[in-house]
């Protein structure tokens, strides 16, 4: 599996000295991979040996950034602390609201480079 932005680029370029990272340094390896394994799944194709774009590296790292904020607030959407109410996330079409979200992001930094192209039409 190829991993679209390593933990170098995440906190040094994608967050640079003026802002802290989202995801904890011991994390951020694991969250990287997810993030790349979603990619692939949308059918995002970069050869190994060649250098990836910055568009595909900062979708990586904002849908690890998506990952770990989701899953450290385990799909709770709202919640009230007066009469104690959670409200957790529900989604009718088969993805959960974090996929929705990582496939949101990854069409702001992809939709004009053709990655995202499945090769119909």
């Amino acid at each position: 599996m190829n991993i679209y932005a390593d933990v170098t680029y995440y906190a040094d370029t994608f967050y640079n000295s003026l802002q802290e990272p989202v995801i904890a340094p011991e994390d951020r390896l694991m969250y990287l991979r997810k993030a790349s394994a979603f990619l692939d799944s949308l059918f995002v194709r970069q050869k190994p040996e060649e250098p990836y774009s910055e568009e595909v590296k900062n979708a990586c790292c904002e849908i690890a950034d998506c990952f770990y904020t989701e899953e450290k607030r385990e799909g709770i959407v709202s919640e009230n602390n007066d009469g104690y109410s959670v409200t957790y996330a529900k989604s009718s079409s088969g993805l959960n609201m974090t996929q929705h979200k990582a496939y949101a992001i990854a069409q702001r930094y992809l939709a004009n480079t053709g990655l995202l192209y499945r090769g119909i039409g």
